[in-house]
């Protein structure tokens, strides 16, 4: 399966963690590559104002999944824009895995996964699972890990 590993990533907690997602992948058999949603002005706050400087395609995948953080308790600014101007994911899965900054989903994880899924979803994907990773968590790796581990099996 070719599966499209969509990144936006700020500092590069993000990027490590599809860094290790794709060599999952890999493993598992799949062909993944990493491809990088970036802004013109990565400080724009509000999605309706993000200018794309990279917006992946994804209709030469069979599977995605989409990498981001969350960014004042939402979904990142570039991701949000990148996902509202894809006009379909029809017929396709796509995973979605987070990281934030604070040790607790309810701290704005739970909400812009909901946020997340809710976008690709309305636009016709299936979304078999999602992960969150906590930076701040002393049990970081573990959930590294464990988020890789639970989407790798999904395809």
């Amino acid at each position: 399966m070719k599966i499209g590993i969509i990144v936006h990533s700020k500092t590069g907690h993000t990027l490590s963690v599809a860094q290790k997602m794709r060599e999952r992948l890999a493993a598992n058999g799949h062909s993944a590559e990493i491809e990088r949603v970036t802004a013109a002005d990565e400080r724009e706050f509000d999605a309706r104002n993000v200018r794309l400087r990279t917006n992946p395609p994804i209709d030469k995948y069979d599977a995605i999944v989409l990498c981001a953080f969350v960014q004042g308790g939402r979904l990142s600014p570039a991701m949000t824009a990148y996902l509202n101007g894809i006009k379909s994911f029809s017929g396709k899965k796509a995973a979605c895995l987070l990281t934030q900054f604070f040790p607790f989903s309810s701290w704005g994880g739970n909400q812009t996964i909901a946020q997340m899924t809710g976008i690709i979803r309305s636009k016709g994907a299936e979304v078999p699972g999602t992960a969150i990773v906590h930076w701040s968590s002393f049990r970081r790796g573990k959930q590294i890990n464990d988020a890789i581990n639970s989407i790798g099996a999904l395809f």
